[in-house]
């Protein structure tokens, strides 16, 4: 992640800058390009679990896209 707002659904998800996503639902994720693909194929309301890795370990949330 290279710029997060405090209110936004990242950042009450509690992903932070520096963060790196590595999945959506699953499927592997390999640029940032491809997590906004990802998020934007998503309806409004939807839940979307994603695979981050923080300080070194990886971890998951759920998250509900907003629009």
């Amino acid at each position: 992640m290279l710029e997060i707002s405090t209110n936004s659904v990242a950042g009450l998800a509690n992903l932070r800058v520096g963060d790196v996503i590595n999945s959506v639902d699953g499927k592997p994720i390999h640029s940032p390009t491809e997590v906004a693909a990802e998020l934007a194929n998503r309806v409004s309301g939807t839940k979307v679990r994603i695979g981050y890795m923080v300080r070194g370990y990886w971890q998951s949330e759920a998250i509900v896209i907003l629009r």
